[in-house]
């Protein structure tokens, strides 16, 4: 009998190996796409409130995912997909969370530059924000409290 060669095992698809990244990803284009249906007043557009009903997801979740969509190419997302860790039971090292903090970054080069340094070294959503909030400005400090009725001297 004839050896087979073995099976090659299917290519795993950058979107299944975070599924629950890339189906948000879809909700924020899919409301994207509902509000230019809402602005053109097209007649199949949904309420902001049917919408939510629809998709059986909170209105925050769906503005959180609107922004995640705005934020983020189709190529950037399956790239974000695509980085899991060399464990024996791969886990995704960018979660929703992550990219919650990163959308709220200006610019794309301060996005990339996080991302890649949550993949590198596996940072959690806490330390993602510790470090962006470092980079951040900080409020003054050196104020004086004016009016605030608090003077040291009696009387």
């Amino acid at each position: 009998m004839p050896k087979r060669a073995p099976k090659k095992r299917p290519r795993r698809s950058t979107r299944a190996a975070n599924p629950e990244l890339w189906k948000f990803y879809r909700l924020g284009l899919r409301a994207l796409n509902n509000d230019q249906r809402l602005a053109d007043q097209h007649r199949q557009a949904l309420s902001v409130q049917e919408f939510c009903e629809q998709e059986e997801v909170s209105r925050s979740n769906v503005e959180q995912a609107r922004l995640f969509a705005r934020s983020f190419t189709e190529e950037e997302v399956k790239w974000y997909c695509s980085q899991v860790s060399d464990d024996k039971k791969p886990q995704s090292l960018i979660t929703k969370c992550h990219m919650h903090r990163l959308a709220v970054l200006p610019k794309k080069a301060k996005q990339k530059k996080y991302a890649k340094l949550v993949c590198e070294q596996r940072w959690s959503v806490r330390r993602l924000t510790a470090e962006i909030a470092k980079t951040r400005p900080k409020k003054s400090q050196d104020r004086k409290s004016v009016g605030s009725g608090k003077s040291g001297d009696p009387g």
